[in-house]
């Protein structure tokens, strides 16, 4: 297998699933996206030492910010629709 091989079969892929799991809001999320990030770089090393030490620097540095997805959270999520108060009785 090539590097460029290895790299769109391997790296790439793993490095789009971790991030993206990493960055979802659940703490269990965040540790499976940490795990896929370290199978794939453990996995690529197979392929090349040093396309593996850079996908490995990845999870390194997720690591180093902490709190896996939310970190910057504060508060309930924007995101969840909240039913309005019913203010007419029938």
């Amino acid at each position: 297998m090539t590097l460029t091989q290895g790299w769109l079969l391997i790296g790439i892929p793993t490095l789009v699933a971790g991030v993206v799991l990493y960055m979802m809001r659940s703490p269990r999320l965040g540790a499976v996206g940490m795990l896929v990030l370290i199978a794939g770089a453990i996995a690529l090393v197979t392929v090349d030492r040093v396309s593996g030490a850079a996908l490995g620097v990845v999870p390194v540095l997720l690591y180093a910010a902490g709190l896996a997805g939310t970190g910057g959270v504060t508060g309930t999520d924007p995101v969840v629709r909240r039913r309005e108060p019913n203010t007419e009785q029938d």
